[in-house]
Order: structure tokens, then sequence, then C-alpha cells
């Protein structure tokens, strides 16, 4: 007689691997969004491995402090929403797509694709700094992320070996886009099936 367990691994990081673990995000030139530029980090990485026979879901979460985009006092970047979208340089944007890796079966589920509308795919510009890409599709719905549980951001529907998922976050600014320091709290969480 033998018994198997339950298990689900789950870590996210910035730095090279899960052990090296990891530190906040930097969107803009040496953290200066402007106007004129896009500007995308891609350094955000989760890895997800399971036996659930049901699969598993990584949800993000979004909290109302500091705001559920990014938000400096009472002032916001518009996220892009729950339809994905286009960069578009000079219109306020906040938003990200998730590209996956490795020999898992756990895929990003839409919006957060980086193709919808489009024939992109997420990983047409991981390098961080300027996005130079054109057809990935970015989306960020802050309805879903404030809800109990979050919006669903990947998933698989069985069982699955180590996948890596790499968030590719993009902001863009406004003319009229109000000075100040702009933070947001993103919680990822992973749910297994069993």
């Amino acid at each position: 007689t033998a018994k198997v367990q339950e298990k689900l691994t789950f870590c996210v990081y910035t730095g090279a691997n899960c052990a090296a673990g990891g530190t906040a995000l930097t969107l803009g030139n040496n953290g200066v969004l402007d106007e004129g530029v896009a500007y995308n980090n891609a350094d955000a990485k989760f890895t997800v491995y399971t036996n659930a026979q049901g699969g598993v879901v990584v949800r993000a979460k979004t909290f109302a402090a500091p705001g559920h985009t990014l938000t400096s006092g009472t002032n916001s970047i518009t996220s892009i929403g729950g339809s994905a979208a286009a960069s578009a340089v000079g219109t306020e944007q906040y938003g990200m797509c998730i590209d996956m890796d490795g020999a898992g079966t756990v895929n990003a589920v839409a919006p957060y694709t980086g193709v919808e509308g489009g024939g992109g795919t997420c990983d047409e510009d991981l390098t961080t700094g300027a996005y130079t890409g054109t057809n990935t599709r970015f989306a960020f719905d802050t309805t879903a992320t404030q809800t109990t549980f979050g919006d669903d951001v990947a998933s698989s529907s069985a069982a699955s070996a180590a996948t890596v998922g790499v968030l590719n976050f993009i902001a863009n600014i406004s003319l009229t886009t109000e000075a100040g320091i702009y933070t947001n709290d993103v919680a990822l969480i992973a749910t297994g099936t069993f």
C-alpha cells in the first residue's frame, strides 16, 4: 500500500529563478514614464506545477490600497480593462499579458494571452524597457481583480509539470497624466482542483 499526497507548488519571483526571490518591478526609463514612449517590464515570473487531477487556476488580485490600477493618491492611470488592446503611445494604459513556457500544460487565459484582436503573442517583446512590439495585446480587468478570488490569468484542466509564466506589464501615459509616484500591488494566487 502506498499513498500519493496532493501537491501544488507555486512560486512568484523576479530573480533568475524561484530560489533567487524578488523585488518590486519598475516601469519606465529608470522608473519614469513618458507620454512619447511605451514601457514594459517582463521581470516578474511564476512557476507552478501540481498533481491535481482537475488542474490549477492562477488568479491575480488587487487591493484598495494603493489602488486597483497604477495609483498616486487620488490619481490613477487607466487600466486597459477586460478586453485586450494593443499599446497606444500617448494614451493612459496599464495592463499585462502572460507568456507561458515549460513542459507543463498551464496556459494563459483570455484576455491575458496577448493575442485577442490581433496576431501577436505575449512573447513578442519580453525585453524590459521601451516597448518596441506592435502586435501584442494587453489587458488588466480591475473589476475582476478586485473580486474576492481575483481574475483568472492562467489555468490547466489536468495535472501539470512545471510551467513558467512571464508577466509582461505595460504602462503608457498621456500629456495630461498627473505628476506623482504611481504604484500597484498585485497578488497572484494558485489553487489546485484535487
